[in-house]
């Protein structure tokens, strides 16, 4: 018992930290799941999902202004 007092601090910044990670997790597998995707617009390192949605590389150059 005095190992947990003694570390508390740790073991609480331990937590919030794996805590934040599960949420990054969660958050990219429900984005993966519903479909949505970040397309930086660089089609030199594009793995063709972007092409999945034909109107997506044109609606990504119309909203930068080109």
């Amino acid at each position: 018992m005095t190992w947990v007092v003694e570390n508390l601090a740790t073991i609480i910044v331990a937590l919030i930290v794996l805590l934040a990670v599960l949420l990054a997790i969660r958050s990219i597998y429900r984005n993966k799941r519903n479909g949505k995707f970040s397309c930086g617009g660089n089609c030199n390192s594009c793995n063709i999902t972007c092409h999945e949605d034909p109107n997506l590389i044109e609606q990504y150059y119309q909203d930068r202004g080109k």
